[in-house]
């Protein structure tokens, strides 16, 4: 599944996305999109031109078992930029209470997991660098000042962590 600019996009509830991959896609291999209550499970998604998943204005979901790898900015994004694609999070809610767990995040252009400012409240736990590619700037990032809250628990003890205070 290529060519896309999002190749998987789902803005609903309580439904479980299984089992695809997308490659070589424009902003996102997939994106949750005001999504809530979701599992996204068993995707592979990479070589895209910006994100491998972008979680955007979506709570409540699991995102796991993913191999994020070789995308063009970020493995899994889970927020909004400060600069927006073409107004895309302008008056839209943050993306709160999310869960990645037992993923593969490696050789992402900049890094493999970002929580940004304004995504609070989750949970990131058990992600691996695959064959151990680390991302070119940090493999696990967390945009907030303070934390956000997030519980950064259990992730490869090699990953390139920034702030080092928050994440684990």
């Amino acid at each position: 599944m290529s060519g896309w600019n999002v190749r998987i996009l789902f803005q609903g509830k309580n439904s479980t996305i299984d089992n695809f991959v997308t490659s070589n896609n424009g902003t996102a291999g997939v994106e949750l999109s005001q999504a809530k209550s979701n599992n996204l499970v068993n995707i592979t998604s990479d070589s895209n031109s910006n994100y491998g998943v972008w979680v955007r204005a979506s709570s409540f979901n699991q995102v796991n078992n993913l191999k994020t790898q070789t995308n063009g900015n970020i493995g899994t994004y889970v927020g909004c930029p400060a600069v927006c694609h073409a107004g895309a999070c302008v008056g839209i809610a943050a993306s709160n209470y999310n869960w990645l767990f037992t993923d593969n995040i490696a050789g992402n252009t900049n890094y493999g997991i970002v929580l940004d400012v304004g995504a609070k409240i989750s949970i990131v736990t058990n992600n691996t660098l695959g064959g151990g590619s680390h991302n070119g700037k940090f493999d696990l990032f967390d945009g907030n000042s303070n934390c956000g809250a997030y519980q950064w628990i259990s992730n490869d003890p090699t990953a390139t962590l920034s702030p080092a205070t928050c994440v684990k």
